[in-house]
């Protein structure tokens, strides 16, 4: 996988609640990632994902391979054969291309209150975690 270490801000779209006011969010240079359905909402915009990922089981076999097509980089994984969510998933791989922020829009509020909350409580360069209001 292509790691550039280039941009500056990571924008990670997730499953769940995402809408137009995610569409807001991305700015010229952000590397996009698209965890799961977050990387058919990208494309569905218009906005073509630096990086999907996740194991995909929230979209359709045609939704799937507008992803795969789509995607500058893709990532599948097995729904069972995993450790993360596929949130997770995309917050350790925004970890590793070391940006100044990471901003993570939607998601549902069980990975939201939960698991995800562990990765990021001590990591400063996660200045926002947005959900729908």
């Amino acid at each position: 996988m292509d790691l550039q270490m280039s941009s500056s801000r990571v924008v990670i779209f997730t499953g769940g609640n995402l809408g137009d006011w995610a569409l807001r969010l991305p700015q010229p240079g952000d590397y996009l990632i698209g965890a799961d359905k977050g990387a058919f909402f990208l494309l569905e915009a218009g906005f073509t994902p630096d990086l999907a990922v996740g194991d995909f089981d929230t979209v359709t076999p045609e939704q799937l391979e507008a992803v795969r097509s789509g995607s500058r980089v893709f990532r599948g994984f097995d729904p069972i054969d995993k450790d993360y969510t596929d949130t997770e998933l995309a917050f350790r791989i925004a970890l590793e291309r070391a940006p100044a922020q990471i901003v993570i829009a939607g998601g549902s509020e069980a990975v939201l209150t939960t698991r995800l909350p562990m990765c990021i409580c001590f990591e400063p360069r996660v200045k926002r975690v947005l959900t729908p209001s």
